[in-house]
Parts: C-alpha cells; structure tokens; sequence
C-alpha cells in the first residue's frame, strides 16, 4: 500500500520565504518614504498656494497693498518691533507643548487670529478675538497655516542682531513653528534691512518703504519675488557659509517651501551664506543667497 508524506514547510524553505519577504520590504520601504514625503510636500505647496491667493485678493481689496504688517492690525504709527507671523495663523503659544513665550514683552507679539489681516480671507466663518484666545489656544486649529513637516520651529531663539544670525536654535519649549506663533509660513522680510540701511534705520520709514515697494511690484520681477516661505528658507541664505548644508524636515539639504508675488508656489532650492557677503548691507542684489537667477528675497534698487 502507497503512503503519502504529510505536506509542509522545511525550515530552509521557511527561512527562505522569510528572507524574500525582507528583501522586499528593504526595496519597498524607501520607496514608500519618498511617495510619503512627496505627498506632505504637495500638501504644504497646496497650502502656499492658498495663502498667495489670498493675498491677491486681499490686494484686491486694500488698493495693491500686501498683508505686510509688523504686529497685526492697526499697524502703530511707530514701528519699533516686528515679527514674521502678524498677517496670518491661528493662536500663539498653540501646541501641547507650546509654553507661554509669545505672552512676554507686553503682549505685542501674541496675535489674535481676528487681527491678522489675510485670516478674514482664509477663514471667514470664525476667528477667535483677542477676549475669545486664551479660552481655544489649543483646540483651534488653521490646517492652511500648517506645513506637515513642520516638527520643530526656530522663532524663540531668532536673534536678527547676533553675530551668528542664520543659526537658528530650536525653540526653548519644544514646540513646531506653527503651534508656536501661528503658522509654519512666514512673511520674507530680508528686504527690511535693505530698507532700513537706504533710509538711515529708521524702522517705520523703511518698513512703510518695503511694504508700499513689494505692493507696486515695481522694478523686479513677480515671479521671481519670494514673500512667504518657511523658516529653513530664511535659516539657509542667513548662513555664515556659503558651504552651509542645512536639513529642513522632509530630510532634504537646502530647501524650503516658497511662494512667490505671482501666487505660484515651489519647493525650492536655496543658496546659503548671504551673512558672508560683503555686499549684503550696500548691494544686497548682487548677494547670490538674496537675489539669484530663480528667486530674489530683495529689491533690485530703491527710491523714496
């Protein structure tokens, strides 16, 4: 009589199969990660392009004029303090981990979404007012303002007068830039130390002069403007060395996440080390970190 062997498995055919599976795990994962980083990348360029939209039709509404504006709306008639974050987001000090930092210095950089100008044209439906913040610091939520990769932010320890400006520490309390001051988007404002040298430091006239400058669209060219990036844009060309390699959250060297005058938004590369020019302060044009072939964060010239 014929017997038949019970069928299975030897362990060299087992660990064989396994072997198989993780090989292709190993060439499947990398490719997953990039498809992963590409969408959140498409997302944050989706988000921009909002955001310059809105900025168009906000222009449309205030005679060209930008949402440019140094601590929110009204715009003091001295401007002696700025920040990057007063046009749009939601609540500083916003995240799980966000501490009270933005509730220092009298308050003046603890914006209420209500007041920043581009948030009426972003949402509409409801902004918490300066009374309403406190109570929805950590439940309200603007999606448009937030870059996915956007972990950990940089304005807590930006110092625009240190020897080292461009080596931005990471904020004290951990937290990303958008729970931090409202958005992972910020208005390029490099033009504001041009300006300042061409009227003499005087901050209201020179930022009054960008603001009208950036409004006309006068004497460059729109698409090659940038006026909102994310803070590694602003990180990178603000770089000592012009052989800076610096890592933004997707894993990439030297590149940031733009929109332009135009309205169209790019992930772009930039040029780092306009801090080592010497012609950062009296020719900022001819900085190629500043104004280069695809981008310009300065004008070409000025006049009053």
């Amino acid at each position: 009589m014929l017997t038949r062997r019970n069928a299975g498995f030897t362990l060299i055919e087992l660990l064989v199969v396994i072997a198989i599976i993780a090989l292709l795990i190993g060439l499947l994962l990398p490719a997953l990660g990039r498809a992963r980083s590409e969408a959140r990348k498409a997302v944050s360029l989706s988000n921009l392009r909002q955001v310059g939209q809105s900025g168009s039709h906000y222009q449309g509404d205030n005679k060209s004029m930008l949402p440019v504006v140094p601590t929110g709306v009204p715009v003091p008639p001295t401007i002696n303090a700025w920040v990057t974050w007063g046009g749009w987001g939601k609540c500083n000090n916003g995240g799980p981990t966000s501490s009270s930092f933005w509730s220092q210095f009298g308050g003046i950089f603890d914006i209420a979404p209500s007041v920043r100008p581009l948030n009426q044209y972003l949402y509409p439906d409801y902004l918490p007012t300066p009374a309403e913040r406190n109570g929805v610091r950590k439940v309200f939520q603007m999606p448009v303002c937030r870059d996915p990769s956007d972990k950990i932010g940089h304005q807590q320890t930006w110092d625009a007068f240190s020897p080292s400006f461009g080596i931005a520490d990471m904020n004290v309390d951990g937290s990303s830039c958008y729970d931090d001051v409202g958005s992972s988007y910020l208005l390029q404002v490099k033009w504001f130390f041009q300006t300042s040298a061409f009227v003499g430091g005087n901050w209201t006239t020179a930022w009054r002069l960008g603001s009208r400058r950036l409004s006309l669209s006068e004497g460059f060219e729109p698409s090659r403007m940038i006026w909102v990036n994310d803070e590694y844009c602003d990180i990178t060309i603000n770089q000592m060395s012009s052989e800076a390699r610096i890592r933004n959250g997707y894993g990439d060297i030297n590149r940031a996440n733009v929109c332009f005058l135009d309205g169209h938004a790019r992930y772009l590369k930039v040029i780092p080390g306009g801090e080592s020019d010497p012609n950062r302060i009296t020719a900022p044009w001819l900085v190629p970190a500043y104004c280069n072939s695809e981008y310009t964060v300065v004008f070409p010239y000025l006049r009053r």
